[in-house]
């Protein structure tokens, strides 16, 4: 897609480039693991087991684990100790409405490809072309 003049021109202005991480909590990081690294082929580029809340400073036992995407940034992902941190309650079965992200591949093949792969290994998904 050919961005416009005006469009470059903004993003010029624009001093936050791109995400560093976004993250998520998990009650399971090695199928975590398996989905980012296994289906979806990005790399876990980092992992950090933390003792220390760094928001209360109270002991605490997580692991935060990282997985790279092609422009360098990552998505990240917690696992806490059971009993050690309490998740907030949710109200209601959530919905892709509630948190979801959209990624960028290199094709349309690469979308069908990424598809069947999702298919083979018995995962729900859905295809959203947003146009831009």
């Amino acid at each position: 897609m050919q961005e416009s003049a005006a469009t470059l021109a903004r993003r010029e202005k624009i001093r936050v480039r791109q995400f560093h991480h976004h993250a998520w909590r998990t009650a399971d990081m090695e199928a975590t693991r398996k989905f980012w690294e296994d289906i979806l082929g990005c790399p876990l580029i980092g992992t950090f087991v933390e003792t220390t809340d760094p928001v209360t400073e109270a002991p605490s036992n997580y692991i935060h684990c990282f997985f790279e995407l092609a422009d360098g940034t990552a998505l990240a992902f917690f696992q806490f100790q059971e009993g050690l941190y309490k998740a907030p309650d949710i109200q209601g079965k959530q919905d892709p409405f509630d948190h979801h992200i959209a990624l960028e591949v290199d094709s349309k093949e690469a979308v069908f490809a990424y598809r069947d792969r999702l298919q083979a290994a018995g995962y729900d998904h859905m295809l959203i072309d947003h146009g831009y």
